[in-house]
């Protein structure tokens, strides 16, 4: 039971067949994880030689307990943690040197922890091999980093503004995700919202709350636990939105050149040129855009924004847009604002396009396409060519397509020769798993 052995006089026991193995502190352990075998022969004396030695197998270590399960504890101080699967044959342990028999099916009364179980040793054979079981607790425990934290310095801009900064660190193990809300004061947590509340009605959101107007504003945040955590109590951050400072009125006036478009890739960036009067102090700016695939739906590119001239946007999809500079005169709101425009056609992937005569063999058209990168050659290229006689007369307008390629740089290019008429060429860029990340269009006409 104890892994050691017991011996007659004049006799001894090695874990080798020779005097080499010879054990002296009767622990069969390490045979037991090892070879299993003993080799057992009488002691030489003064008047015998050493006998010869009679080779024993020892038994070997039940399996590890399969099937077992736990339920957390309450906190790291609670004893209300189990584990469950196990039965009358077992025994476990904390430690690994001391060890508990088990009674029933379930171990009670377990602080969170790392429990070693096992088959208990028997007259005929040694305890079995360990299985580890983990009891968690219940309670989550946030880092600073894990925790999102109040924005400072916020001052009224007339536009909502994020009143909170998002947790540096990812949630820990068992935190599903973080809801917030809106208070009325540090004390008292907004209500629960039931089950069933609709979107647009629940007070607890994953969103970070936002707010334009000056004030202060109590801001609770909760870390809503999985099937095995408690949800995180309840905490409560205090942001304020300073009032807008008020201006002395004045009489400066701006007038633009117009906007400078810097970059449109990897991002949009852009600055308007004015020119100020004497009375004109500080100025400030506010970009907006339209998507030119759904014109008249304009959205808030950057806010109200003092000395800052330049854009600088990352727009969610590629396409063809229209952005809006507005620039005015603090404390002359009214009289002195003034717009500027430009367009602009922002690609995420594709970076250029090329069609131009080809005047190796065949003549025809030199068609290519070439993409900001392509990761590990990941990337499938695609172009194809649309008659547009064809199409106006319901026939298959498609006459030309390269397929889906492969390349070992950045780029593709095909050769066409076109019949008479009016085309499009379709380029296409696909990522490793097949997806359409950018398109691009242009048109050309075989008329001479």
């Amino acid at each position: 039971v104890n892994e050691t052995f017991t011996i007659g006089k004049g006799y001894e026991v090695s874990s080798t067949d020779d005097e080499d193995g010879i054990i002296t502190d009767k622990s069969l352990t390490d045979v037991i994880d090892g070879t299993r075998k003993i080799y057992i022969r009488v002691k030489e004396t003064e008047d015998t030689k050493a006998g010869a030695w009679l080779e024993v197998t020892l038994s070997s270590r039940p399996d590890a307990p399969t099937e077992l399960g736990s339920t957390n504890a309450t906190d790291g101080a609670s004893k209300d943690g189990t584990i469950t699967g196990v039965n009358d044959t077992m025994e476990y342990s904390a430690d690994g040197t001391n060890w508990t028999p088990v009674n029933g099916t379930t171990i009670t009364g377990l602080k969170a922890g790392t429990y070693k179980v096992r088959v208990k040793a028997t007259e005929d054979k040694p305890a079995g091999e360990i299985a580890e079981v983990t009891v968690g607790s219940r309670k989550l425990t946030l880092t600073d980093r894990q925790k999102p934290t109040e924005k400072t310095n916020l001052k009224y801009n007339g536009s909502d503004q994020a009143l909170l900064d998002a947790p540096a660190d990812g949630l820990p193990d068992g935190a599903v995700e973080i809801i917030y809300a809106i208070g009325k004061n540090t004390d008292t947590a907004p209500e629960p919202d039931a089950d069933g509340t609709p979107d647009d009605q629940k007070r607890w959101l994953t969103s970070i709350p936002k707010a334009t107007e000056a004030g202060t504003y109590y801001v609770w945040y909760k870390v809503v636990g999985d099937e095995n955590h408690n949800d995180v109590e309840p905490e409560c951050l205090v942001v304020s939105i300073k009032e807008k400072e008020k201006q002395k009125p004045s009489n400066g006036t701006i007038t633009t050149d117009g906007i400078y478009c810097a970059s449109n890739y990897p991002s949009i960036q852009a600055g308007i040129s004015i020119h100020k009067s004497n009375e004109a102090d500080t100025v400030e700016y506010r970009w907006v855009a339209c998507d030119s695939s759904k014109p008249g739906e304009w959205f808030e590119v950057s806010p109200w924004t003092r000395d800052n001239n330049w854009m600088d946007w990352t727009p969610e999809k590629s396409g063809e847009y229209v952005i809006v500079c507005y620039a005015r005169v603090v404390g002359n709101e009214e009289k002195s604002e003034i717009q500027s425009s430009f367009g602009t056609v922002y690609h995420k992937r594709i970076k250029g396009i090329c069609q131009m005569p080809y005047s190796g063999e065949g003549g025809g058209h030199l068609i290519g396409i070439e993409s900001y990168d392509n990761p590990n050659n990941s990337y499938q290229y695609e172009m194809l060519i649309l008659d547009c006689n064809l199409l106006i007369r319901n026939k298959d307008p498609w006459v030309y397509t390269t397929g889906r390629c492969k390349t070992l740089s950045n780029c593709l290019w095909t050769v066409w020769q076109p019949q008479y008429g009016y085309f499009w060429t379709l380029f296409r860029l696909y990522d490793a798993d097949g997806n359409l990340i950018d398109e691009l269009c242009y048109g050309f006409a075989n008329v001479n």
